[in-house]
C-alpha cells in the first residue's frame, strides 16, 4: 500500500495499492509483473533514485519471498531478491514499470536461507566508471560486487546524452 496526498497542503492522504502506479505487462510487453505476496526485506536498501538517466526518480526494491521447499525440510525458506521499476509517461501519467529483477535467479541468496533477515546485503549506489550512470556496489560473503548501469541513454545533438537535460 502506497500512502497519497490527496491536497496540495498534504494534510489528506488515501491509500492505494503500488500496483495502481503500474504499467501491466498487457500494456507494454517491456514491464514485467512483480510478484504479489512477497515483501520488502528487512534489512533494506530501498532506494529512488535515478538509474537510467532520464532525471525522473525510478525505485530500487529489495524484496522478500518464500521458497518452495523441498520434500524433508521443515519451516519456510525465502529468498532475496531485487527490483528495479523505471518511470515511463503511460496514458497522460507519469507511471512506473517493472524493467528489471533477479527473482529467478539466486545472486542476493545463492541459497534459500531460513530467516527471513539473513543474506540480505546492504546495496549501495554509486557512480563507480565515472560515466554518468549510477552504479550499484555491495559486500556479501566476503566479497565485493559491483553492478554497472549499461542502460542507454539517448545522445543529441550537442553530444550530452538524457542525464544533462536536467540542468538546462
Amino acid at each position: 500500500m502506497v500512502m497519497v496526498g490527496k491536497d496540495s497542503r498534504g494534510e489528506k492522504f488515501e491509500k492505494k495499492p503500488f500496483k495502481a502506479f503500474l504499467i501491466d505487462h498487457e500494456d507494454d510487453p517491456d514491464c514485467r509483473s512483480p510478484e504479489d505476496d512477497d515483501i520488502i526485506s528487512t534489512p533494506h536498501s530501498n532506494s529512488f533514485l535515478d538509474l537510467n538517466g532520464d532525471c525522473m526518480p525510478d525505485i530500487f526494491l529489495q524484496k522478500t519471498g518464500v521458497v518452495n521447499n523441498t520434500k524433508g525440510t521443515k519451516g519456510k525458506a525465502y529468498h532475496n531478491y531485487y527490483e528495479i521499476y523505471t518511470q515511463r509517461q503511460h496514458r497522460g501519467q507519469q507511471m512506473y514499470c517493472l524493467l528489471d529483477s533477479n527473482a529467478g535467479m539466486h545472486v542476493l541468496s545463492k541459497q534459500p536461507v531460513g530467516n527471513r533477515h539473513e543474506q540480505v546485503p546492504l546495496i549501495e549506489f554509486v557512480d563507480i566508471d565515472r560515466d554518468g550512470m549510477i552504479d550499484m556496489f555491495f559486500y556479501y560473503s566476503s566479497k565485493i560486487y559491483v553492478y554497472y548501469n549499461k542502460l542507454k541513454r539517448k545522445q543529441y545533438a550537442t553530444g550530452l546524452g538524457e542525464s544533462y537535460l536536467c540542468f538546462r
